[in-house]
């Protein structure tokens, strides 16, 4: 049975390369669902969705939120395709 894509434009097994806050890994657009930490997640998943939105191969960025104490943070990520 087929999966349905979860980004549109990209594969589920394309494989990627993530560099967030000077720490690179090698996973797919699938295993990105896999990742422990929701913040670091979503600003993974907010750069898919631009690069399949886009059509581009790659994409640096920085991502602001608010934690849980309200304490303003930010994350740096880097998505590219592979």
């Amino acid at each position: 049975m087929r999966t349905k894509r979860l980004f549109v434009g990209l594969r589920n097994s394309q494989r990627i390369r993530v560099i967030m806050d000077g720490i690179g890994f090698y996973t797919t657009v699938a295993g990105t669902n896999e990742l422990p930490f929701v913040n670091q997640r979503l600003a993974i998943q907010m750069s898919l969705i631009q690069i399949g939105k886009e059509n581009i191969s790659g994409l640096g960025t920085t991502y602001n939120y608010y934690d849980e104490k309200m304490v303003y943070k930010s994350i740096q990520v880097q998505v590219n395709l592979v």
